[in-house]
């Protein structure tokens, strides 16, 4: 993955959670504003949360046993986190 992807990567799952924080339809923040208009100018404060979703993610569900998979499961997370894992 490039940094392009990690960070495209990380921009989405900020802008699910500002999403989910300003829209009204999320019991959000908004209020009567347009919380698209809010999601585009505050997605960057939750880039924090979206890193620490993706680090809940780098243990591979139980339900893939194959090593292989695990083992892949694994390689793709960290590849996202990349130089947040140490955050």
């Amino acid at each position: 993955m490039t940094p392009n992807d990690i960070d495209e990567l990380i921009e989405r799952i900020s802008r699910v959670l500002a999403g989910q924080y300003f829209s009204r339809n999320g019991a959000g923040a908004a209020g009567d504003d347009d919380a698209s208009i809010l999601v585009d100018q505050n997605w960057v404060d939750f880039q924090e949360d979206a890193i620490a979703v993706l680090k809940t993610l780098r243990q591979p569900p139980a339900s893939l046993t194959n090593e292989n998979d695990a083992a892949l499961w694994g390689l793709v997370i960290q590849s996202v986190l990349g130089p947040h894992s140490d955050h």
